[in-house]
């Protein structure tokens, strides 16, 4: 064979691996360490989006499971997921993307709002209301894992909205103003290693708190009833207007990234009148909220996560009857849809959990998955 042949053959070999298909919108590999993608496809958003059942009922949590982290638990006010009858709450497999029954001691009856969920030293925590009888109703308990019976010590006299875990404690929140019995509570935050622990010295004659967050050495709280819908611990009292207060109800509120959000339908500071974003900072130079994007999200938004060093959003769309699930690009510093153009995301997406590199996320009484 002459070497101009042979030249012919390994040159045809190239061609035709050069020209080999590739699936649609599917990066190309080349050397180096990046990649060329295809007119069209951006790899910044999700393009598949699968529907994992009807919740006939609200959503109130998905908590990531801590002991695994592949796994689930979905909290709310809910008869059934995908046709089976779990009752406020049930397990979710990120592997195997499928529901299971929850096992307590709980004769659920009629009532199933479970508000709240919570690991903490090997035990889960359930706030909410069900009935371990036909009479006795409880809004608070601890079960160990392996173990169905719900245990009762805490007694609080109404909902357990919120907890969180603080400095190797447990603190819980809500509508209660009492607990094991004792009315009139003087404070809106309750540790249940330590009852006598309390916080300021206002009495209300209701809490109605729906968030909590640690930050800078003070426990903040958002509430819908208090002035600037926020109330902050420090002092004798309880600091009202915290960093400014907000014009309207916050959502959600958390600590990413050494740095405290707020979320929610609020267009400006209460106590200023700064126009606001419906995401917030709180600038702890100047003890004021800040806008979090150079735009604005499309509409209120309902809840936030933090996933690999990205700030996450989602909500409904302003006059339309659509959701929205945003990003926010730290290059730009602009929230952009995190989901295809072609990809709709339906009224009131209210709650997303990030697992496994999916994301579940509720919108009305549904739950999807987008990867």
């Amino acid at each position: 064979m002459t070497k101009k042949l042979i030249a012919g053959i390994g040159m045809l070999a190239f061609v035709m691996f050069a020209c080999k298909k590739t699936l649609p919108d599917t990066p190309l590999p080349v050397s180096g360490e990046t990649a060329y993608y295809p007119p069209g496809y951006n790899p910044s958003v999700k393009n598949k989006k699968s529907y994992l059942g009807a919740t006939q009922g609200s959503i109130s949590d998905i908590v990531i499971d801590s002991a695994d982290k592949k796994n689930a638990f979905i909290i709310g006010n809910f008869l059934s997921i995908n046709g089976n009858p779990f009752k406020g709450i049930c397990r979710f497999n990120g592997v195997t993307n499928t529901f299971s029954s929850y096992q307590t001691n709980i004769n659920f009856g009629y009532t199933y709002n479970i508000r709240s969920f919570a690991q903490y030293n090997g035990n889960h925590y359930l706030g909410g209301i069900w009935f371990d009888n036909i009479q006795s109703h409880h809004y608070f308990g601890h079960k160990s894992p392996a173990n169905s019976t719900i245990i009762y010590d805490v007694e609080p006299n109404d909902f357990v909205n919120t907890m969180k875990v603080q400095s190797g404690n447990l603190y819980i929140s809500g509508d209660f103003t009492g607990v094991n019995t004792i009315g009139g509570y003087i404070s809106p935050l309750f540790c249940i290693n330590n009852p006598t622990q309390y916080y300021g010295s206002q009495t209300f004659t209701s809490y109605d708190v729906t968030k909590m967050a640690y930050y800078n050495s003070n426990w903040i709280l958002a509430s819908p009833i208090v002035n600037g819908y926020l109330l902050a611990s420090g002092g004798g009292n309880w600091n009202l207007n915290y960093g400014g207060g907000f014009d309207s109800q916050i959502t959600d509120m958390d600590v990413f990234a050494n740095k405290l959000y707020a979320a929610g339908y609020m267009s400006s500071s209460n106590s200023f009148g700064t126009a606001l974003n419906y995401v917030n900072y709180l600038n702890t130079n100047t003890n004021t909220w800040e806008k979090v994007g150079a735009n604005n999200l499309p509409g209120p938004c309902l809840d936030i996560e933090y996933y690999n060093n990205t700030l996450y959003a989602c909500g409904n769309s302003n006059f339309a009857q659509v959701g929205y699930f945003y990003y926010l690009d730290a290059t730009s510093n602009q929230w952009k849809s995190y989901v295809a153009s072609s990809i709709t995301v339906h009224s009131y997406p209210h709650k997303m959990a990030f697992l496994n590199g999916k994301i579940l996320l509720a919108e009305g009484i549904g739950l999807y998955l987008y990867q």
